[in-house]
């Protein structure tokens, strides 16, 4: 494990990937998608056959629990399972387990806060542009760095960093809907007589 210079954050391994999953409320990289509060982009995805689901729960379950029993959290107060911080979580609607993946939007350069990108490629090894958002249902892997980090009794679980992304089916995101507006039909151009084509 790596310790960050801080000492909050510990690494627990480096460069994991996730199975093929559906990409779910993705804020990554485009102007549309970064989040003010935090400067955090954010990754959910959904697995849709079971045993991936269940292979990266277990997973995330092994690094809380390998985390709780170093030496160094002998004794510590984790939050109760459920209501750990491990990055996923069941929709109560759905009955579907998401999968949080975070990393900062900004970086300090010179002093300045700088936009950072989170790398994406598709299938072939190609980049996908930065001003490309990737859209919910979009077929999606994830690398990531884990993470735990205690504070105190209340402030501590996991941190799933998100160092990457393949998209193999990309479902473009291209902002708001305008489904259920009604609108009125352009006016035609007025266009000059001796401009009229014959």
């Amino acid at each position: 494990m790596l310790t960050m210079a801080n000492g909050e954050l510990t690494y627990i391994e480096k460069m994991v990937v996730t199975p093929v999953g559906d990409a779910l409320w993705a804020k990554v990289n485009t102007v549309i998608d970064e989040y003010d509060n935090g400067h955090k982009y954010v990754m959910n995805m959904t697995f849709p056959e079971q045993a991936d689901e269940d292979m990266m729960k277990a997973k995330f379950d092994k690094y809380l629990a390998d985390a709780k029993a170093l030496p160094e959290n002998k004794g510590k107060k984790w939050r109760p399972l459920d209501d750990a911080q491990i990055c996923y979580k069941v929709d109560e609607k759905t009955g579907k387990t998401y999968f949080t993946f975070k990393t900062n939007a900004l970086r300090k350069i010179d002093g300045k806060d700088v936009q950072t990108y989170v790398s994406v490629w598709d299938g072939f090894k190609n980049r996908i542009a930065n001003d490309v958002a990737i859209g919910n249902g979009s077929k999606i892997q994830v690398r990531f760095s884990p993470a735990w980090r205690y504070k105190n009794k209340d402030g501590n679980g996991l941190s799933m960093f998100m160092t990457g992304i393949v998209v193999r089916d990309l479902i473009e995101f291209g902002g708001g809907s305008a489904e259920g507006f009604d609108f009125d039909t352009p006016p035609a151009a007025d266009i000059p007589e001796d401009e009229i084509p014959f």
